[in-house]
């Protein structure tokens, strides 16, 4: 992709950059004025909305399970001596169970949880043959998607399916399954996979790392009492499971809370005290 971009003119017109910058765009151009805010708007949301989303379910499940809260900032706060270090890196790159958290959560509360319809075209295989799937003929103009929730809630891939465990993406651990990666699709998959992947996660793991080297964490007192309001639609009927983060589909996953009290270290405030 990069080497593509490279080869093209200097003057290509491909890219939402060109549009914004161009000067020849007047305000009579109707349909490249809204192209240029559907994108941005579209853009602003792939790159805070999700990111968003994994870092308060991830502070959610955290402030749940003591274990796994001490697990992580013991490699966090053992693999960094100081906030300088952080950064990205083999050594980043090392902290193991910090990826296996940020795996976990974007599973369990993925931030695009509903489905990615697309529509079967009338020729689609090259042969001429009908598109199977699961033995059945999916005739042109059916559109068809996997609802991505409901696949990271499979029991046959992710056992105990609803429960925050980041040890299932741990191969040295007996939770870890084989084929647990190939139902893994936060960020959608083959052609249409999000391009800022990469990027997420570095800035998901920098951000962690930061904050759990920095600070300790804990729910604030009426935590719970607001994440169970969140819990009960508008009919007063009650959603999801207990403990569970709540997220709702509006394509991209709605959500409030968790609210959480962050507090410098101790060992850190103590060195700070005892400077003084």
């Amino acid at each position: 992709m990069i080497r593509k971009h490279l080869a093209q003119d200097v003057h290509a017109k491909e890219n939402l950059l060109y549009m914004t910058e161009s000067s020849t765009i007047s305000e009579d151009d109707e349909n490249t004025i809204s192209e240029i805010e559907s994108e941005a708007i579209f853009l602003f949301a792939a790159g805070s909305d999700t990111l968003t989303t994994c870092l308060s379910s991830l502070f959610h499940y955290l402030s749940e399970d003591s274990q796994c809260y001490q697990e992580l900032t013991q490699e966090i706060r053992s693999t960094f001596h100081h906030q300088r270090e952080i950064r990205s890196g083999p050594r980043l790159a090392r902290c193991q169970y910090l990826r296996a958290c940020l795996d976990e959560t974007l599973r369990i509360s993925p931030p695009v949880p509903g489905t990615l319809w697309r529509e079967q075209e009338a020729e689609s295989r090259a042969d001429g043959q009908p598109l199977i799937i699961d033995g059945h003929i999916i005739p042109p103009g059916t559109e068809i998607g996997v609802n991505t929730y409901a696949l990271h809630h499979n029991e046959e891939y992710f056992p105990e399916p609803f429960v925050f465990k980041p040890e299932r993406w741990i191969p040295e651990c007996v939770e870890y399954k084989k084929n647990t990666r190939s139902a893994f699709v936060p960020f959608s998959t083959g052609v249409r996979g999000c391009l800022g992947r990469a990027m997420a996660y570095q800035e998901a793991q920098l951000i962690v790392a930061r904050i759990l080297w920095h600070l300790d964490l804990k729910q604030a007192p009426f935590n719970r009492a607001r994440m169970e309001s969140m819990r009960i639609d508008g009919s007063g009927k009650h959603r999801g499971r207990h403990n569970e983060y709540p997220i709702r589909d509006r394509f991209g996953a709605s959500h409030n809370g968790p609210w959480m009290v962050f507090h410098p270290r101790e060992d850190q405030l103590n060195e700070v005290t005892e400077a003084r």
